[in-house]
């Protein structure tokens, strides 16, 4: 079995293949004490990012038996993690979620969990919080990012602690003057993650940072999520609702019936008007033009129609129940037009 002293996952964000892991592999295990092991779990949306409940959970499952593979393969060895984004939530979830996990350090970035997210509960989760000692974890959250606020504002369950920090007795927040994906570079993994990892020697900032982003801050207090729902339902509501409309407006199509007949228009009249006599149509109107002629009869509420329609080589009729009052069947709709057809059709 491989002899590792201290192994570190590396999890990422959601909307990538984080092409940054094989870099951070590179650096970390420059001294090969170390073995990295990047976890990847697909491109993971911002739709079931946004959404809360199930969605989230196949990220999570995916994490979680992976480190107890780890687990299993490295038995004597420390286990940290590195998680960015979305990485964070789910490495927050698993320390609540299982018992039996422990971890030697942590560093997360761009952090969407909760300031309020309750590090006590899982403080004895890590080597050194077990022995009462502070825990090695490191926040690194920057006030140029705004991912984490958006986050919060717009969905249930995530928080900005990548933004501000978690102003935490049991972690170490480290404030910079970058964004969100800023941290994923050489010269910051070598300056403040690698002797981290290394002997858990903790640097402090380089750089002045600027005044906190009071855009950020009203941002962070706008209902964004209700707006988002809002608008989805407005989105989803107008087809639905042309939809209906049409169901409810529309009539079936009444029954027709095309022939061809080696007769003249007027003999097709006087065969339709005979048709409906014979069924009990009452007649109501005949018209004869050059193009089409027509007999018109109503029948216990149902119109029936017979068209004659001249083309340049014969004549064609229709037979139809035309447009029926609501409440009338069109089974017996067609049914009486197959019965104007059958008198039509029948010799004379």
């Amino acid at each position: 079995m491989e002899h590792v002293e201290q192994v570190v996952l590396l999890i990422h964000g959601i909307r990538t293949q984080a092409d940054w892991q094989p870099m951070l592999v590179e650096i970390l295990e420059e001294t090969g004490k170390i073995k990295v092991i990047p976890i990847k779990y697909g491109y993971f949306d911002v739709v079931r990012f946004w959404l809360p409940g199930p969605t989230r959970r196949a990220p999570i499952n995916r994490v979680e038996t992976l480190l107890r593979v780890t687990r299993k393969k490295y038995p004597h060895a420390r286990i940290s993690v590195i998680a960015h984004s979305y990485g964070s939530y789910i490495i927050g979830r698993l320390l609540k979620e299982q018992v039996d996990l422990e971890l030697d350090r942590l560093i997360l970035c761009g952090s969407v969990l909760p300031a309020s997210y309750p590090w006590e509960e899982v403080v004895h989760k890590f080597i050194d919080g077990s022995n009462g000692n502070i825990p090695n974890v490191i926040n690194e959250y920057g006030e140029k990012d705004a991912w984490p606020v958006l986050a919060k504002a717009a969905s249930w369950g995530y928080g900005d602690s990548g933004t501000w920090g978690f102003g935490h007795v049991f972690v170490q927040d480290r404030n910079h003057n970058i964004e969100h994906n800023e941290y994923l570079t050489r010269d910051f993994v070598t300056t403040y993650w690698k002797p981290f990892i290394e002997n858990g020697e903790y640097k402090p900032i380089k750089s002045k940072v600027d005044p906190s982003s009071w855009l950020l801050s009203v941002i962070g207090l706008l209902p964004l999520r209700w707006i988002i729902v809002l608008i989805v339902l407005i989105v989803l509501a107008i087809p639905l609702s042309l939809f209906l409309g049409w169901v409810m407006s529309s009539e079936p199509t009444p029954p027709s019936v095309a022939y061809r007949v080696a007769k003249s228009p007027d003999v097709c009249l006087e065969r339709a008007k005979k048709a409906m006599e014979v069924k009990n149509f009452k007649v109501t109107r005949v018209t004869r033009d050059t193009e089409t002629s027509k007999v018109v009869g109503e029948k216990s509420g149902y119109k029936g129609v017979v068209a004659c329609i001249e083309k340049p080589s014969d004549v064609a009729i229709f037979i139809v129940s035309g447009k029926f009052v609501s409440g009338k069947s069109y089974s017996q709709a067609e049914q009486l037009a197959d019965d104007l057809r059958g008198e039509f059709l029948s010799p004379k």
